[in-house]
């Protein structure tokens, strides 16, 4: 039975590499594309009726500095790759012993540079997974513990194999022990991080969900007046999943014609306001 070389092996995973990128190349694209017009849509929306200052730059929010980064990242593997490629075939046909010796050595500048872009890509991915966590669960600092403890795990395996691959010899072997600790650790933490920000995403908008469903259903039977502040702290306590509205300043607020309108956009002084919509008054928390 013949075995897969180690060029063979490099060869083939330059041709997926490539085919890969080329798909993450269009996913980032149509993000971005997809960025630019909703902040459009949005600034079009708000700009009839906010005179305010205008919204930042959709470039700056953490997400899309993260998502550049991973952009600079991942081009720079993938062309150190096709680096390696080049100089293995091209350049060392008459300075070293061949492209077979060329791959055997991973103390090769190219290869630690390679894998230490490779960390920093699944560091950065992992930190957007964390962040959008943050944000789904309302900012709450105590969600995300466990995952930056596996993110800093992660990235501390991943320095240590970045330094490991910088002392290799030609009398080491990549299936020694101590790269396959390296891996192993980069390999798991990468995978608890992903399954459990993954699990608590989707545990959230499930619940989030099935309480809107239940607000929803239960709406129909409150005929409560916006206008009486006990009865619509009432209200809002028993259909707004979040709670009752804060008692600072209510008062105020609901007694005001331009809050009553914007509860209300049918709102008159001589007409009856319509029913409260649940949605509309759980905004104003």
């Amino acid at each position: 039975m013949s075995t897969i070389s180690l060029l063979d092996v490099n060869l083939a995973v330059a041709v997926l590499e490539s085919q890969l990128y080329g798909v993450y190349l269009l996913l980032a694209s149509y993000t971005l594309y997809l960025m630019i017009t909703r902040h459009r849509e949005c600034r079009r929306v708000s700009h009839a009726s906010y005179k305010g200052p205008r919204s930042k730059s959709p470039f700056l929010s953490p997400v899309a500095l993260g998502a550049f980064t991973v952009f600079v990242t991942v081009t720079t593997h993938w062309l150190l790759n096709i680096i390696r490629l080049y100089t293995a075939f091209h350049d060392c046909q008459d300075g070293c012993q061949g492209p077979q010796q060329f791959y055997s050595d991973h103390s090769q500048t190219t290869e630690v540079l390679k894998c230490g872009f490779m960390v920093a890509s699944v560091s950065i991915g992992d930190s957007l997974i964390i962040h959008r966590l943050w944000a789904v669960w309302a900012f709450q600092t105590r969600i995300i513990i466990v995952p930056s403890i596996t993110l800093a795990a992660l990235t501390t395996f991943g320095v240590g194999l970045t330094y490991q691959l910088s002392t290799y010899s030609s009398n080491d072997s990549i299936f020694q022990g101590a790269f396959r600790r390296w891996c192993t650790g980069i390999c798991f933490f990468s995978m608890s991080t992903s399954i459990y920000t993954t699990g608590c995403i989707w545990y959230k908008l499930w619940d989030t969900n099935r309480a809107l469903m239940d607000m929803a259903s239960g709406y129909r039977s409150l005929r409560v007046s916006p206008y009486n502040y006990k009865d619509f702290s009432r209200q809002c306590r028993n259909t707004h999943p979040l709670g009752s509205l804060p008692r600072r300043g209510i008062r105020k607020r609901l007694k005001s014609p331009i809050s009553c309108h914007r509860l209300h956009p049918g709102y008159n002084r001589n007409i009856e306001p319509p029913d409260p919509d649940p949605f509309t008054l759980g905004s104003y928390r």
